[in-house]
């Protein structure tokens, strides 16, 4: 079935900024706004298809379909969008190209999964912007006139390379085109970019056939933006990108073939970011240090064993990510750059050492070190006063800190876990967050430290058993996640009140039970509990009366408590828990609920309070001994994702038909 959407207006002016459009969508039953694409381009004014005239080419169509041509005089609107949901071309949905003669003042298109049959030469000739998404035509619309497109959009749509390659040929055909996307379009080698002088933006998503880009892209002197993230036999840059003298964006990620950058490279002296990540790049031009505008470079290359030496002379860099790559030193220049804010080394295992001049990167916020072979961290890092993060997880080498990190006066989260780094090193009072692996007696001395302003605490695969009532006086706590597989019991009582704890995260494979102070945690939102062996609940979870999302992961957990139906503002409730039998009719009184998942293997009913759930519209039921469902299950309203699984189910009740809101 094909519906239509309309576009509000482009604006009374011309305006260089970015434009978000926003479609308000008309279903027959139902008003919908979404906001679609975003682009640099700039509309004159035109007028408004008003929402009578949609529903008229909605209703208008035989059958319920989509037929322009039922339409009678001119239809003022300036965009349109015709959209055919996930069903196989119908020779009677087809949309014939005649249908657009009578739309003069069209100057956006969006078509998707559409069948388009005809000939062209009456399209809009004022058209702006082209989005063809997964469409098909019958023969090459060789007769199209887009002169005045700025904007062209295809995804998946046949014909569409030689289209493009046509209508390039001729002289003023994409004349003032700014914006080129491609998207799993099957094409080798590029269009000829000799006639698109306009050209801003140019990329390639995921165009798996191509394997050459035209030499004549040089010629696109005012080309911002080029990407071909996910092309994955591309097998090189051309050799006169270094003409591309406006280029501020380059974006290669996942082109798996490119194996070295051109030599000239430096040449593009506009470059602000470069990505290159999973490509087979083994190493990188030393030219690259003549990008002097350059401010995020991202070299995740598995194959990389070396950056260059001159790296500390790229002095507009604020970003540098050489994660997952081989190599083995950083070099002594990077000391040099006094704009760096990030610098993440993660995952480079052969990495064994930092400049001793770290410390004089002054702007330095994130210092990312996870899972590499430091042993020693340099002194100066005492003086990186603006470092908010320092992530040292997984280093497993790294004995001690520095005494110097007690005067990191800007440091708000530490990350520690997976090393046999102590919380009792440290004496940070700014800290925020923390992330460490431990024992009780170092939780211990961590709350005796002065860490009034944590906010987060993450103890990962930590050696505890009990959780010390101490944890209450960390009063600015609001994240508290403890993956504590030894884990036995919380405090019955809670020293403080963790009154700011908003997210509670346990998982545990000893923990049986919850003490009743639970019921404290009066401004707790989320509360996810994987604990294996945990046999029930506590009534005083009913008196978290703002928790609005609950993960139960339980093996042993074989009924919920009647109280769970006090908690009116929870939208998502997931419980997987194989052995429960049954849900309390209080479950109907969870009024806001919207996505509800029940994976047990001895549920064999739902209660018929299931049907007052006015606002739910995702129910999952991971249930192989269900039995039956309620008629009252007509009565989700809202409902648009229904799942079952269930080979006890014999037949749906009567009401199902109800549920008009399904996705099909």
């Amino acid at each position: 079935m094909l519906t239509a959407e309309v576009n509000i207006s482009f604006g009374s002016t011309l305006c260089p900024v970015l434009v978000d459009f926003v479609a308000v969508f008309l279903s027959y039953s139902a008003l919908f706004i979404r906001t679609t694409v975003s682009c640099d381009v700039c509309f004159p004014a035109t007028a408004l298809l008003q929402s009578a005239e949609v529903c008229r080419l909605i209703h208008g169509a035989a059958g319920g379909g989509l037929n322009f041509t039922q339409v009678t005089g001119t239809i003022d609107a300036e965009g349109i969008q015709i959209l055919q949901k996930d069903e196989p071309f119908n020779e009677n949905d087809c949309v014939s190209a005649e249908c657009f003669e009578n739309m003069p003042n069209l100057r956006y298109l969006l078509a998707d999964n559409v069948k388009f049959q005809g000939t062209f030469p009456c399209f809009p000739t004022d058209l702006k912007w082209l989005q063809l998404e997964s469409c098909h035509f019958d023969s090459l619309p060789s007769d199209f006139n887009l002169e005045e497109l700025v904007i062209l959009d295809l995804y998946k749509t046949n014909m569409a390379p030689i289209l493009i390659n046509q209508l390039s040929l001729k002289l003023k055909a994409f004349e003032r085109l700014k914006v080129l996307s491609l998207c799993r379009v099957e094409t080798k080698i590029t269009l000829n970019f000799t006639n698109l002088p306009s050209l801003v933006k140019l990329q390639f998503l995921d165009c798996s056939a191509l394997t050459t880009i035209d030499e004549s892209i040089g010629k696109l002197k005012n080309l911002t933006h080029l990407s071909t993230p996910d092309c994955r036999f591309l097998l090189k840059l051309p050799d006169s990108i270094w003409r591309l003298s406006s280029l501020e964006v380059l974006n290669i990620y996942g082109c798996f073939k490119i194996s070295s950058l051109p030599e000239q490279l430096g040449e593009l002296g506009s470059l602000k970011k470069l990505d290159v990540s999973f490509t087979d790049i083994k190493e990188v031009p030393d030219s690259i240090c003549r990008l002097s505008s350059l401010e995020i470079l991202i070299l995740r290359c598995t194959a990389l064993c070396s950056i260059p030496e001159g790296l500390g002379d790229m002095e507009a860099l604020k970003k540098i990510d050489v994660c997952h790559t081989l190599i083995e030193v950083v070099p002594d220049s990077i000391c040099q750059l006094k704009l760096l804010k990030s610098l993440n080394l993660r995952e480079c295992p052969l990495l064994c050492s930092l400049p001793e001049r770290l410390g004089d990167m002054e702007k330095l916020e994130e210092l990312i070190l996870d899972n590499t072979r430091i042993e020693i961290i340099p002194d100066s890092v005492g003086q990186l006063k603006s470092l908010r993060l320092l992530s040292l997880e997984g280093c497993k080498l790294l004995k001690a800190l520095p005494i110097s990190i007690s005067q990191l006066s800007s440091i708000q989260q530490l990350n520690m876990s997976g090393t046999s780094l102590t919380s009792s090193e440290n004496n940070l009072p700014h800290l925020a967050a923390i992330e460490f692996t431990g024992s009780s007696s170092e939780l211990l001395g961590l709350c005796d430290q002065t860490h009034k302003a944590l906010e987060i605490l993450h103890m990962k695969d930590a050696i505890i058993e009990e959780l010390p009532d101490c944890i209450g006086r960390m009063e600015n706590l609001k994240e508290l996640r403890l993956e504590c597989e030894m884990l036995k019991e919380l405090p019955n009582r809670i020293e403080g009140s963790l009154e700011n704890l908003t997210q509670l995260e346990v998982r545990s494979m000893h923990l049986k039970a919850l003490a009743d102070s639970i019921g404290s945690l009066k401004q707790l939102l989320m509360l996810s509990l994987m604990c294996e062996n945990l046999e029930a609940l506590p009534d005083s979870i009913g008196e978290l009366e703002n928790v609005v999302f609950f993960k139960i992961e339980s093996a042993k957990l074989k009924a919920l408590p009647d109280c769970i139906g006090s908690l009116k503002r929870m939208w998502t409730l997931e419980l997987n828990c194989v052995n429960l039998k049954a849900l309390p009719n209080s479950i109907g009184r969870l009024e806001e609920l919207k996505e509800f998942e029940v994976w047990s293997n001895s549920v064999e009913a739902l209660p018929d309070s299931i049907g007052l759930l006015k606002h739910i519209n995702k129910l999952e039921l991971q249930c192989p001994n269900l039995e039956i469902l309620p008629d009252s299950i007509g009565e989700l309203e809202s409902l648009v994702y229904f799942e079952v699984d269930s080979h006890r189910l014999k037949y749906l009740p009567n009401s199902i038909v109800s549920l008009t809101r399904i996705w099909a």
